[in-house]
């Protein structure tokens, strides 16, 4: 078995990391998946035994700009879009946060949860300066 060279090495150990962590980041929302995972595709292309060609890292960057974009705006849109409010959305991220240590069901529920949780709290402070006495 032939090794590669220590840069070629060093390269596609980079390159495991960056894919390996971008997997994690599909799952858990404080890293960045998709482009680390891209940083772990342009890492590879430069190795000596890379069969990566450019037109596929060019396509590669272009879906992970169009996929990093529409992951920022798509849940803010849909929230606008279906009536959700700021409380709904802050408690949607308190619990997909908190659902990040119960496990795959918690991930689930956890934002579910928690932007149904918000949107009562949002609602009852409607009620509360409605419903309050002179």
């Amino acid at each position: 078995m032939h090794l590669p060279m220590n840069g070629d090495l060093v390269r596609l150990i980079l390159a495991g990391a960056a894919l390996l962590i971008g997997f994690f980041g599909s799952f858990l929302p404080v890293l960045p998946g998709i482009p680390l995972a891209w940083v772990g595709l342009l890492v590879t292309h430069f190795s000596s035994r890379s069969g990566i060609t450019t037109n596929t890292l060019i396509i590669c960057l272009l879906v992970t700009i169009f996929v990093t974009i529409l992951d920022s705006v798509a849940p803010i849109w849909f929230t606008k879009r279906s009536g959700g409010t700021k409380a709904g959305s802050r408690g949607a991220t308190v619990g997909m946060l908190i659902g990040l240590f119960t496990g795959p069901r918690g991930m689930i529920l956890g934002p579910l949860i928690g932007a149904f949780v918000g949107e009562l709290i949002y609602d009852s402070d409607i009620l509360k300066k409605h419903l309050t006495l002179p």
